[in-house]
């Protein structure tokens, strides 16, 4: 079982890696598209549109990469040097927000139409965004030469990566 955890943690580890790899050149993109707009135009292109679905479909893939990647960070059956690791601060971000945009039809209303959120069970990742995160949109990305890229408002890529990086290092730990 411990070489089946293993190897589940590497493929999570790489695959979440290439979709953020995808989306840097998605976002890349955008921003080359946005420049190339004439001044004066106010509405997004078809292309461009599609180029913002693209993207958003690759932040959806980063999602639930990342969130199966937190899944096999909790194997019992990790070998001892790669048990009781996460995605640090990340791990609840990526937790709620997987959460909300898997469910978006039922979530999108308390961010675009202001309706307050039920106490339902189910919508506990909308009110844990909305009460840590009031200022924040989970449909949001952007990228800033302070921040570097950030998907769903409060995912930090540049943190993320840091932290495969170190995941990464118990992989050749292991190899060695």
């Amino acid at each position: 079982m411990e070489w089946v955890a293993r190897e589940d943690f590497k493929h999570r580890l790489w695959a979440l890696r290439a979709s953020i790899d995808r989306y840097l050149d998605l976002q890349r993109a955008q921003i080359a598209s946005v420049r190339a707009t004439p001044p004066g135009s106010a509405a997004y292109t078809r292309d461009q549109q599609k180029l913002n679905s693209e993207a958003d479909s690759q932040i959806e893939a980063l999602l639930n990469n990342a969130n199966n990647l937190r899944r096999a960070l909790r194997s019992k059956d990790l070998p001892a040097s790669m048990r009781g690791r996460s995605l640090g601060k990340l791990d609840a971000p990526i937790r709620h927000v997987r959460n909300i945009r898997e469910h978006w039809d039922e979530n999108r209303p308390f961010w675009s139409a202001g309706r307050p959120i039920p106490l339902e069970p189910k919508y506990v990742s909308a009110r844990w965004f909305k009460t840590n995160f009031p200022d924040k949109t989970p449909w949001s990305s952007s990228w800033s030469n302070v921040e570097g890229p950030v998907v769903c408002g409060v995912i930090h890529l540049n943190e993320l990566l840091v932290i495969l990086d170190q995941l990464g290092g118990l992989i050749a730990q292991e190899s060695g």
